[in-house]
């Protein structure tokens, strides 16, 4: 199964959820596209990647085997 085709084996997923959490809790302060904007690449620059990147790569044995015994369906991950 192709990752795009996945999210659960698509590490980039589970950064923008870090960033979207990141940033929904600073919604009542944001108004505009661009406050938006500026919010996402204030949060991207933010997230601890090493930590946060070695998380997903060390539990992708386990999405793999999620994604397989779920036959491409809904995991937990």
């Amino acid at each position: 199964m192709h990752p795009a085709k996945s999210p659960d084996l698509n590490l980039i997923e589970g950064i923008w959820n870090i960033i979207k959490e990141r940033v929904r809790c600073k919604l009542h302060n944001i108004n505009t596209i661009d406050e938006l904007k500026a919010a996402l690449q204030q949060e991207w620059k933010a997230v601890p990647w090493a930590y946060n990147i070695q998380k997903y790569c060390t539990n992708m044995n386990k999405r793999c085997q999620a994604v397989q015994k779920a036959e491409g369906g809904h995991t937990p991950y």
